[in-house]
């Protein structure tokens, strides 16, 4: 039992560093949605672009797709992000 024990630390503590670089992907893709959101301000340009939202919505599927993950959590995941990437896009207006 103390080696189940041992053995599911090591994968949790796996996980946690996962976990941690997962949200400075995250914090960094959404300092970059905010240099964006300034030079398309500053352009006079919307916020949502409907063609580019529509590509990266693909390449989520395609690639969340390719690694094993459901396409219904890659379409949730995605709405999440773009819809995060907006707000802070439109908090600059």
């Amino acid at each position: 039992m103390d080696n189940i024990r041992e053995e599911l630390e090591q994968y949790r503590a796996q996980i946690d560093d996962v976990d941690r670089e997962l949200l400075a992907c995250l914090a960094a893709r959404f300092r970059l949605s905010e240099t964006i959101g300034l030079l398309k301000r500053s352009a006079d340009v919307h916020v949502v672009q409907q063609d580019r939202a529509t590509e990266v919505k693909k390449r989520y599927e395609t690639l969340g797709t390719s690694q094993g993950l459901r396409p219904d959590f890659i379409l949730e995941l995605f709405h999440l992000i773009h819809q995060e990437s907006c707000r802070v896009q439109d908090r600059l207006r």
